[in-house]
């Protein structure tokens, strides 16, 4: 896997007791870049998986049994649902969860679809939730190294750097300046 921009800050950011969604394409790499930077989630929830995903549509509640049943460790355990989308009703255990006690755990929900959520008026935990997207590797055209000079010596320094093996960007991350489109 290429390196990301985005890895040390994320991993800085994923340490805080708030809930944390990453949305971005499909296939740009944000289940292996979790699976990376978390190596040791107590929870981890792929609804990618049909069977997985049909257990959770029918009780979501299951994943309130499950993260009071984790022991209250420091640092506190991470909780990651992959494909967060599937299950809409996801959304609400985890506010449940967090209302409860905001230190106890940390989750991390990551998708492709946003605006499937959107669209069937799923909670995106308002108020309690930062918002991540990354990008794909080759979301750098041309035309956008032209403009970002910082961006153009990132791929200049390396060699066997190509546009398409370009990294990501956090629309988080402050200094960048790249907004994927909406």
């Amino acid at each position: 896997m290429f390196g990301r921009w985005v890895e040390p800050a994320w991993a800085k950011k994923f340490a805080t007791p708030y809930v944390r969604i990453v949305f971005g394409a499909r296939h740009t790499g944000k289940s292996t870049l979790l699976r990376r930077l978390l190596p040791h989630a107590a929870v981890w929830l792929d609804f990618s998986r049909p069977a997985e995903r049909a257990d959770y549509l029918r009780n979501p509640d299951q994943l309130i049994a499950r993260c009071r049943g984790l022991k209250s460790t420091k640092p506190p355990p991470i909780v990651v649902v992959d494909e967060a989308q599937a299950v809409p009703a996801i959304f609400d255990a985890v506010q449940h969860l967090y209302d409860g006690d905001k230190r106890r755990w940390r989750f991390v929900l990551c998708g492709s679809s946003a605006r499937k959520l959107r669209v069937t008026g799923a909670n995106l935990l308002p108020g309690r939730s930062f918002l991540h997207h990354l990008c794909s590797r080759t979301c750098f055209s041309a035309s956008a190294l032209r403009r970002f000079p910082a961006a153009r010596a990132r791929a200049c320094s390396r060699r066997s750097a190509s546009i398409s093996s370009m990294w990501a960007c956090d629309t988080q991350q402050p200094n960048c300046r790249f907004r994927p489109p909406r």
